[in-house]
C-alpha cells in the first residue's frame, strides 16, 4: 500500500467485507452464470461476421438474451448468395425461431423484418427459458422453452433447440 496513513474502516463496512465471498464470484466477469434461466429478447441487430478467406463478410443477426445473471448473444447466419446450402441454413433458422416460441407462419414475417427493415419490435420482448452451457471460449443456451406465460402475442410453439449450431454455414 502507498499511503503512509491507515485508513479507518467503520463497523458496517468490516461486517459487509467479512460477508462477501470472492470464491463465489465468476472467474471472469464478462461471462453468464451457468445453469438455467429465464431470459427477456432486448434486441435482435444486423451485424456482418468475420472476413473470408475469399474477404466477404457474412450477414447475420445477433440475439441479444438478458436474465437477472447477465447476457448471453446467438448469432445466427443468413444464407448468401453464394452458400453451399440456402435451404440447409433455413432449416436452421426455423428451429430457431420455433424453439424461441414464434409460430411457423410468421417465420417468414419476422425474418424479413429483421434482415430488410431492422425491425425486431415484432420479437423483442419474447420471454424464454433456456441452460447457458460454455462452448470452448464462448457461452450458448441449450434447452430451449418459450415460457408461454411471458411469451408476446400468440407465439406458442415449442420445439425444443440444443443450440444447432449454423458455423458451418460461415
Amino acid at each position: 500500500m502507498t499511503s503512509n496513513e491507515p485508513v479507518e474502516l467503520e463497523a458496517d463496512e468490516l461486517d459487509y467485507f467479512d460477508s462477501l465471498d470472492i470464491d463465489s464470484a465468476p472467474v471472469d466477469p464478462y461471462k453468464h452464470a451457468l445453469g438455467t434461466f429465464e431470459f427477456e429478447l432486448t434486441e435482435v441487430e444486423l451485424a456482418r461476421g468475420k472476413e473470408k478467406p475469399d474477404g466477404t463478410r457474412p450477414l447475420g443477426a445477433v440475439w441479444h438474451w438478458n436474465s437477472d445473471e447477465g447476457e448471453v448473444t446467438k448469432w445466427l447466419n443468413f444464407p448468401s448468395p453464394n452458400g453451399k446450402n440456402p435451404q440447409k441454413q433455413l432449416s436452421f433458422t426455423r428451429a430457431y425461431l420455433s424453439s424461441i416460441g414464434i409460430p411457423d407462419e410468421d417465420h417468414s414475417k419476422v425474418l424479413k423484418q429483421i434482415f430488410k427493415f431492422q425491425d425486431d419490435s415484432d420479437v423483442r420482448g419474447l420471454k424464454i427459458t433456456a441452460t447457458v452451457v460454455n462452448d470452448g471460449d464462448f457461452q450458448k443456451l441449450e434447452k430451449i422453452q418459450p415460457n408461454v406465460s411471458g411469451v408476446r402475442g400468440e407465439a406458442t410453439a415449442s420445439v425444443g433447440s440444443k443450440g444447432a449450431s449454423d458455423d458451418m454455414f460461415d
